[in-house]
């Protein structure tokens, strides 16, 4: 009917087209389908689990998911063998070696190899910990290196790395709790400001909410400045930025907000 292409389908209306489309025995196109994160889905997991099995069963639909090794996923596509991969066993070695880069690469690591010899094993934790994921070895190896920077002991990396979570989500609320209290208020409406916005924003937006947090007036006294004092006032906003929202927002090099990576948002 034309009025169900005016609206948006509810997921009662696309799951039976897709039902629809997977009972008929010829379809002018063949249909491959990429669904990622499958555990990300906030309804119920077996009931998607069996809306692709359905799907699988057309001889002219294919599909690739992906999700964590959760029960419910390996109890619905775990047995097919064949057609399975665990990318954790996959990039295991990939993961091994950014993480020696990372971490051997800096300054301090030759005084820790000579603090403990325990230094290769937190290496090899470190890679088994992420699990394939290396968002995750991402933020650890960058979170080791600024402890690295002030001088922590191997303990305490090794504290840290013991108390960095799994999950990403969490792992995000970790990193936002090691915030100083006084910047919540900066860092969350940074924040705030990055989520509602349509697309990134200039790192100058940003330089405009401080001066607004300093002084909610601050645009009566707004008088033209010369490029270089605008860069340099830029420049302090991406290191401010930076600072209180922990590197979960980043500047590219046109100067544009973004988040680290979508799974902040």
């Amino acid at each position: 009917k034309e009025e169900t292409f005016s609206r948006p389908w509810t997921l009662p209306e696309l799951y039976e087209m897709l039902q629809k489309a997977a009972r008929r025995n010829t379809l002018p196109v063949k249909l491959c389908f990429f669904i990622d994160g499958l555990d990300e889905y906030e309804g119920d997991h077996l009931d998607l689990c069996r809306a692709i099995q359905d799907l699988a069963k057309s001889t002219h639909i294919k599909l690739c998911v992906s999700s964590r090794a959760w029960n419910v996923f390996e109890d619905s596509f775990g047995r097919a063998h064949e057609s399975k991969l665990y990318l954790h066993e996959l990039t295991r070695a990939d993961i091994q070696r950014y993480t020696e880069e990372r971490l051997k690469g800096h300054p301090r690591w030759k005084d820790l190899e000579v603090e403990s010899r325990e230094t290769d094993l937190l290496l090899h934790d470190i890679a088994n910990k992420a699990e394939g994921v290396f968002l995750w070895v991402f933020l650890v190896t960058k979170l080791l290196r600024e402890g690295m920077n002030d001088y922590d002991s191997f303990s305490e990396l090794r504290r840290r790395v013991d108390s960095f979570p799994t999950d990403l989500e969490t792992f995000f609320k970790h990193i936002l709790g090691s915030i100083d209290p006084c910047q919540y208020n900066k860092m969350a409406t940074s924040l705030q400001i990055a989520v509602a916005a349509c697309e990134p924003l200039h790192i100058s937006i940003y330089t405009f909410h401080d001066q607004e947090h300093e002084d909610d007036q601050y645009l009566q006294h707004l008088v033209p400045i010369e490029e270089v004092v605008e860069e340099k006032t830029n420049r302090q906003t991406i290191r401010r930025l930076n600072g209180r929202c922990r590197g979960l927002l980043e500047t590219n090099f046109n100067g544009y907000v973004t988040f680290l990576h979508r799974t902040v948002m």
